[in-house]
């Protein structure tokens, strides 16, 4: 008994189709040519299984469309944040071109995906919607298409050195009596972060090693300060 019968059977039935029903309807079919087609079909994403509380299982056919877009969401899952190129896509689903591309423009316009530019390769890559793709692929919150934002670099750096410079002005007015305020009590990477996320002033995820790039070159650049207490650093401006 061909699966090619048994799946175009289910599809003929919309609301899906037991297992008695096509065990009636195909009386020849033994129970184990039963169970191989219907992994293989469950295994292509042909068909999915329902079971009621009784234990009856009911059979529907996933249309062409459907079974696709399975394919495409189950590739992206397994990849997590690295993505998968879009050469790699048609590859691994053998789903043709023009069709592919019009699945990857649904996909997205519902939001169940979305597209970047790999930074080393220039190749569209794609994750699902939720994940946050690995900055190894993007090259990180400093990079918008594959280019340094330097506005966005420069907008920062200015906004930390305000920072640390008016933590500085606010230690010394409760200090009056010290030239130099306690370095203990001068702001930290950590402060740096934490002013960053309470404030939003990003609307993206940044990392403290981020936060650390910029103020070296806040250091370099002669504008604050650095001093090491136990191996933490303390900034002034």
């Amino acid at each position: 008994m061909g699966k090619t019968k048994i799946l175009e059977f289910i599809a003929a039935h919309k609301d899906g189709v037991t297992e008695n029903k096509i065990f009636e309807t195909f009386p020849g079919l033994s129970t184990v040519d039963f169970v191989l087609i219907t992994s293989d079909l469950l295994t292509s994403n042909l068909l999915e299984v329902t079971e009621n509380q009784d234990g009856q299982k009911t059979y529907k056919a996933q249309t062409l469309q459907n079974s696709y877009e399975t394919l495409i969401l189950n590739l992206l899952e397994d990849s997590s944040d690295n993505g998968v190129w879009l050469k790699d896509i048609k590859n691994k689903t053998n789903i043709p071109h023009a069709y592919l591309l019009k699945l990857l423009r649904k996909l997205e316009q519902e939001c169940k995906i979305k597209s970047v530019k790999s930074l080393n390769t220039n190749k569209k890559t794609y994750v699902l919607f939720d994940i946050e793709p690995n900055k190894i692929v993007t090259g990180g919150v400093w990079f918008t298409n594959n280019d340094i934002d330097l506005d966005l670099v420069n907008n920062l750096m200015n906004v930390l050195h305000k920072f640390i410079k008016n933590k500085r002005e606010e230690i010394s007015k409760k200090n009056t009596d010290l030239f130099l305020p306690s370095i203990e009590l001068l702001p930290t990477n950590t402060d740096c972060h934490n002013f960053l996320i309470e404030k939003r002033i990003l609307q993206v995820n940044i990392t403290r090693e981020e936060i650390d790039n910029l103020l070296n070159v806040l250091y370099y650049d002669g504008k604050i300060k650095k001093f090491k207490i136990e191996g933490d650093a303390h900034y002034y401006a």
